[in-house]
């Protein structure tokens, strides 16, 4: 269900306007291959028990209510204020073939932001403008009211289906944001120049937690277990956005055929981590630190804007057009790479240790405070758990100064020609590249510390060849630096070799605007990406490997397939009668593919001449991210699988309807009119391969009604 009503007008005749609307959304997004589990909330029971009656879905639920005021203050100073308020429930959100209900709560309460707005054309020449937004948002990730404290998350590894708990636990986020604007435009026939700033500054602060009394989650095989997570929860994480500045300056030159434009951008962006303390928890019951104030990221980047069209015949019909641009890569707050990692992530928060239950009783009977083997438990992956070991140091060459920002490149050059009054067509190329990568490297390990081996992949139709193909390039640390705590050094990738991610790719496009009132627009996109970090990671094995997953060294070049989409609209007003009809559709690739195959001792000892080190009973391996794929495919390098296109068909029809000077428009659209039901999201579990998550959405209904006045 969509309701969405809104209404407008002037208060004061020429001088003062208001506008308000209020939207509200209710949707059921019913779930394929799972349903309700009526024992997830007992925590004596460690299988899944599906109720094949009982149906899930994913629920949301959305209200939104937004004023703006518009005020012609004088007759050449516009001011405009907007405030809006939503509220999001998506409850639960996350609910898929291969992860039970009961154990995720989404919500969003509140978010609101106000802006405020001003512009004034000092003359028929110059415009001056300036902005401010400011927003809070409360959000995060939270357990069922009622959830059984005592309740423990299982991963079944065979199926790849979590059940019971979060298996990331869940998090409560305050955010805060403050951003603001000002520019001059000024404009001649021939000549348009334009100077600006933007800044902005805000905060986040998460506490993150599992729920209840256990800090654990556990992993099965065939409900067998063989692993378990510890985690040191709660503990909060923050990060400060002292600024995000921006200067610009643009132009734009004609000279006859010929239009050059040009500008240049400073950005500064600084960002820090608050103090924190952590005291004791379950696992760490000494723990007693605080960690001061730390400085993150600190960048400064000059990048320019180049590009120029060009009337080819003179005839205003064929247009040459071609650009340069460098841009920078957005930030994500604390999670943002490679800046200095966050204070409370050089804390290891969680960590695996090996669990035989030989007496069947899915409990871990040993010291799970020791970082040692003990009882049914081996030793923690990890033995800083918990602790405030500066694990982690950082070039400053890399998270401060000038042109050290993660960026990105973009070439384009395409043809546009008329071929008809108010129909053209437009065919283009396009290449980015991107650099400043960032790298951590465990300074702890060499290669030397790792042992290479090659598994064999499962017999079966549904692989590529068949499967039953040699899979090498995989490596596991010796026994002896297994528990070796880690010492990480942040650094620019290009300290250690060369790595690349390309994109090229093909536009062709069709734009038509008929005085019968017909309109299309469409299109066919093409492209492909390449990346490759071979020299690095040939010498850094560690990059490619963890405790309890593995990936090939050939997958360290990757080409993907062409991955192509076709999108078009049309709209049609029938004269008289005033109907309108309209339409969308769109091809796009289908869902990444993968098969993570938990390949066991059994198979791995073969080649590698000995165990898993620390215990480890398998490792988590996809087998399409290997040769096999590039001889499938018949490439010189490991490739991308991809599933089904995923095709939909909108449709709208609509009736305008006049009254004097007021005019209404009812309309009637069908999504998906195909009913198709393309898969979205696909199991990445080798048992499970290929296994439907996600489909789209079944075709319905929306009726709409508007009252202009």
């Amino acid at each position: 269900m969509d309701l969405n009503p809104a209404f407008g007008g002037p208060i004061t005749k020429d001088k003062l306007w208001v506008f308000g609307s209020y939207r509200m959304q209710v949707a059921e997004n019913w779930v394929g291959g799972m349903f309700f589990d009526p024992t997830y909330n007992d925590p004596k029971v460690w299988v899944l028990n599906q109720d094949p009656n009982h149906r899930v879905s994913n629920d949301g639920l959305w209200n939104e209510g937004n004023a703006r005021l518009t005020w012609q203050a004088t007759a050449k100073n516009k001011f405009g204020f907007s405030f809006a308020k939503e509220h999001m429930c998506t409850c639960p959100s996350a609910i898929r073939a291969t992860t039970s209900p009961g154990f995720d709560n989404h919500w969003g309460w509140p978010h609101h932001f106000v802006t405020a707005e001003w512009s004034a054309p000092v003359t028929n020449r110059m415009l001056l403008e300036a902005g401010l937004f400011q927003q809070f948002q409360n959000w995060g990730w939270f357990p069922y009211e009622g959830t059984n404290p005592d309740v423990i998350g299982v991963l079944e590894q065979s199926t790849a289906v979590n059940y019971k708990m979060r298996p990331s636990g869940f998090a409560d986020r305050n955010q805060h944001d403050l951003r603001y604007r000002a520019a001059l435009s000024y404009i001649t026939g021939a000549h348009a120049f334009k100077v600006g700033f933007n800044n902005g500054s805000g905060d986040i602060d998460a506490l993150l937690f599992l729920n209840g009394n256990n800090n654990v989650y556990y992993r099965f095989n065939t409900g067998i277990p063989n692993l378990l997570t510890q985690y040191a929860t709660p503990y909060h994480d923050g990060w400060n956005l002292d600024h995000e500045l921006g200067v610009y300056a643009q132009d734009k030159w004609t000279f006859k055929r010929l239009t050059l434009n040009g500008g240049v951008r400073f950005d500064a962006f600084k960002s820090s981590f608050p103090a924190e303390t952590y005291g004791a928890i379950q696992y760490a019951p000494t723990r007693n630190f605080s960690l001061p104030e730390t400085p993150n990221s600190n960048w400064k980047d000059v990048t320019p804007r180049m590009g120029a069209a060009y009337d080819v015949f003179g005839t205003g019909k064929t247009a040459l057009k071609i650009s340069l641009n460098k841009y920078l890569v957005g930030l994500d707050g604390p999670a943002f790479p490679p800046g200095a990692q966050a204070p409370y992530n050089r804390i290891v928060h969680s960590t695996t240790r090996t669990w035989r239950d030989a007496n069947t009783n899915f409990i871990p009977e040993c010291d799970l405070t020791s970082p040692l083997a003990n009882g049914e438990c081996g030793a923690l992956a990890d033995p800083n758990f918990g602790k405030a070991a500066v694990s982690t140091t950082y070039d400053p060459g890399a998270i401060t100064g000038w042109g050290k920002r993660p960026f990105d490149w973009e070439f384009a050059t395409s043809v546009q020609q008329q071929i008809l009054p108010r129909v053209s067509v437009e065919a283009g190329y396009f290449r980015r590249w991107y650099g400043n990568f960032g790298l951590t490297d465990n300074v702890a390990l060499t290669a030397a510390d790792f042992d290479s081996y090659c598994i064999t992949a499962p017999v079966d139709g549904r692989l590529p060849n068949a499967g039953g193909n040699q899979i090498c390039g995989l490596y596991n640390v010796t026994p002896t630096k297994f528990s070796v705590a880690a010492q990480n050094f942040v650094t620019s990738a290009s300290n250690y070799g060369k790595q690349i991610e390309h994109w090229n790719g093909v536009d062709f496009s069709v734009n038509a605007r008929l005085a019968q009132g017909f309109t299309l627009q469409g299109g066919v996109s093409t492209g492909r990406t390449s990346t490759d970090n071979c020299a690095i990671v040939s010498q850094h094995p560690e990059l490619l490997t963890t405790a309890t997953t593995a990936m090939p060294l050939g997958y360290c070049h990757v080409d993907s397939l062409f991955l192509t989409q076709v999108k078009g609209i049309s709209s049609y007003t029938i004269p008289k009668v005033d109907i309108q009809l309209g339409g969308s559709f769109q091809s796009n690739p289908g869902p990444l593919v993968q098969a993570t195959y938990n390949a066991p001792n059994s198979a791995v000892s073969p080649s590698l001449g000995r165990v898993l080190s620390g215990g480890q009973q398998n490792v988590q391996v996809n087998l399409l991210t290997s040769n096999a794929v590039a001889t499938a495919l018949g490439t010189a390098s490991a490739g991308l699988l991809y599933g089904d296109r995923v095709n939909q068909l909108d449709l709208r029809v609509g009736r305008v309807f006049r009254f004097g000077a007021r005019r209404t428009s009812v309309n009637l659209d069908v999504y998906n009119v195909l009913n198709s039901s393309a898969v979205l999201t696909e199991s990445t579990a080798y048992v499970n391969f290929r296994q439907p998550q996600i489909v789209m959405v079944a075709r319905f209904v929306k009726v709409s009604a508007q009252l202009d006045f």
